[in-house]
């Protein structure tokens, strides 16, 4: 669990006034905190820290995956709007013989720079100086940390959505933003029966899979991501005669899945479906331009305004023969 430290500047390259909040553990940059001339007391500050820096980390399941698996790619800041990465096809295949050939081929990879847009996510919340005067008074009480709540809630909500499936809001040379899950080289599986269906064969199914990214040379490190339906399936027993495991722990007897865990918010995508990773940058990047902030800005008579903001990308990648390290599955 994080905890706030409270650094304050007021030396040549920042004006004089302006307190940062920080947020951090070790080397991370989890969250910032930048206020300046501020209405509230300190103590407030803290507090609204402490609770968006909670509800980002309980909801921020994916990007924090992510982060943990090395696959966040830092961006120099918020003037960055898109992540460019090159792409390129194979060389020719190598030669085998007992003398050196007299012409080399010689050749070189093909380069093809692929951009992805770097979306800014926000929401505001404000306090009047009736909240920030009871805040002063009521020490016991603190702040009303219900609005930094669920302006951090959305925000939230709405980067995971997007690392999974893009907006149709967001838009790069005419073409809508994906994410993980519909951009269109991943690889793809039908499951012949839902697995809450007594007859599903999730074992079978599982296996399918590895076997389709095996063929794309993903062959371990990979993971296995479900909603909240086929997660309480996966922890029934599997079948009374073969043994006393469970799904969830005959998944995990594949050499090559590495995890398998609950994909939190799914509602938000749907309810049938599931998702195989390999947790590698040849397969996924995520570009981060900022980490999720909340400023005070703009203050106007009677009321404070604040932001909670982010800004992120998603690039799933494939190789020059058009393979994958993702697999979307469904019924």
């Amino acid at each position: 669990m994080m905890e706030p430290t409270i650094e304050l500047y007021n030396g040549h390259n920042v004006p004089k006034g302006l307190d940062v909040i920080q947020m951090a553990e070790g080397k991370t940059n989890a969250a910032k905190f930048m206020l300046a001339n501020s209405s509230l007391p300190k103590d407030a500050h803290i507090e609204l820290a402490k609770t968006i820096t909670g509800v980002a980390e309980a909801r921020l399941s994916v990007f924090g995956e992510f982060q943990s698996s090395g696959l966040v790619v830092p961006l120099r800041g918020v003037g960055v709007s898109q992540y460019e990465y090159q792409t390129h096809d194979d060389v020719t295949p190598a030669r085998v013989g007992m003398s050196f050939p007299r012409k080399s081929e010689n050749d070189q990879p093909k380069y093809d720079l692929t951009a992805v847009p770097i979306p800014i996510f926000s929401k505001n919340f404000s306090f009047d100086d009736r909240q920030i005067d009871a805040s002063m008074f009521n020490a016991d009480q603190g702040i009303d940390t219900i609005a930094a709540e669920r302006a951090t809630r959305v925000v939230s909500e709405l980067m995971e959505n997007y690392l999974l499936v893009g907006s149709e809001d967001i838009r790069i040379n005419q073409v809508a933003a994906t994410g993980i899950l519909n951009f269109p080289d991943v690889n793809t599986y039908t499951i012949p029966l839902t697995w809450t269906d007594p007859g599903a064969d999730i074992i079978q199914d599982v296996k399918n899979m590895i076997d389709i990214m095996r063929l794309d040379n993903y062959r371990s490190g990979l993971r296995l991501r479900v909603n909240d339906t086929y997660w309480t399936k996966l922890q029934c027993d599997y079948n009374d005669v073969k043994g006393d495991k469970t799904f969830l722990q005959r998944i995990l007897d594949f050499a090559q899945i590495d995890s398998v865990e609950v994909l939190e918010n799914s509602a938000n995508i749907g309810t049938e479906f599931v998702y195989m990773y390999a947790a590698n940058r040849l397969a996924i990047e995520v570009p981060v331009a900022s980490d999720i902030r909340m400023v005070e800005y703009n203050p106007t008579p009677q009321v404070t305004e604040f932001i909670v903001w982010s800004a992120l990308g998603i690039a799933p990648k494939v190789d020059s023969k058009g393979q994958s390290g993702i697999l979307f599955a469904e019924v």
